[in-house]
């Protein structure tokens, strides 16, 4: 397996990997493939890696995206979606996509990566539980960050409106 940064070529397969990955995730409305392609449009991507395997092609892949804190583009961005085919799943894909999606969001001097889901699961990854930050119909104990830099800030964290197509 590979993780490369997304080309131009690799569109209907993010979309195909998003839909799949998501199709009978009981928390998801079907909106991840839509997601990834109006960011695309917006230019709202700072970084979309995919997962490839030889014989499969693209199985996986991840997004960051600027967020900001209180109304302030403050140099934090959003981890997410992050898709996996079905086939693919429980086989360290999506880790990888992680792992790398948080080593890149370091390179480019961010000062933090906000993210949702599950403490126990986004740990691993550097990733903790932390109330300064709170998003909008998120459950507190499900938004997760990794600080980048000295500061934290605290209040809400609001994204792309992209990420709230149907």
């Amino acid at each position: 397996m590979r993780i490369r940064p997304e080309n131009t070529h690799d569109a209907h397969a993010i979309r195909s990997v998003q839909y799949h990955a998501y199709n009978e995730h009981q928390y998801s409305y079907l909106s991840e493939y839509k997601i990834v392609d109006a960011l695309r449009e917006e230019n709202a991507l700072a970084l979309s890696l995919v997962a490839e395997d030889e014989r499969d092609g693209v199985i996986g892949h991840a997004t960051i995206s600027p967020i900001t804190i209180n109304g302030n583009g403050v140099g934090w961005y959003y981890l997410g979606p992050v898709g996996v085919l079905p086939e693919h799943q429980k086989h360290g894909v999506g880790s990888a996509l992680i792992t790398q999606a948080v080593r890149a969001t370091y390179g480019m001097g961010a000062k933090g990566l906000v993210s949702q889901g599950d403490p126990r699961f986004f740990k691993r990854f550097g990733f903790r539980n932390d109330t300064r930050l709170s998003y909008n119909q998120v459950q507190p104990e499900h938004v997760v960050m990794i600080p980048m830099g000295k500061e934290v800030p605290q209040g809400a964290v609001a994204l792309h409106p992209a990420y709230f197509i149907s």
